[in-house]
């Protein structure tokens, strides 16, 4: 997980020893070595090990093959009940419209 800016900061992990209760005791100061409040540095640190984890969830659904076969069998089973539902409801339809036109020419 990188930082922006790169540098030796885009090769540090998400610092895993604190929480976001860190400093819950309302402290929202500002570092005195980097200038960043508190509050900033915590809302950074808990989207980083947000998008880590999601970096891992992807790494692991590109990386398994079957994972990706079962998704396009799915989403082919789907197409085929959709067009299952279009056929069905385009046969309705004529149907509705011969019954419409029977009462027309009533």
């Amino acid at each position: 997980v990188g930082y922006p800016g790169g540098g030796a900061a885009a090769a540090m992990e998400p610092d895993d020893e604190y929480t976001d209760d860190d400093n819950a005791d309302g402290d929202n100061g500002v570092c005195s070595f980097c200038g960043v409040g508190n509050s900033m540095h915590r809302e950074v640190r808990r989207k980083t090990r947000h998008i880590a984890a999601l970096e891992r969830e992807l790494a692991t659904v590109k990386g398994d093959g079957a994972s990706a076969q079962e998704a396009k069998a799915v989403a082919a089973a789907h197409y085929a009940q959709l067009q299952q539902m279009q056929e069905s409801c385009a046969m309705r339809l004529a149907v509705m419209e011969e019954v419409e036109r029977r009462l027309a020419d009533a």
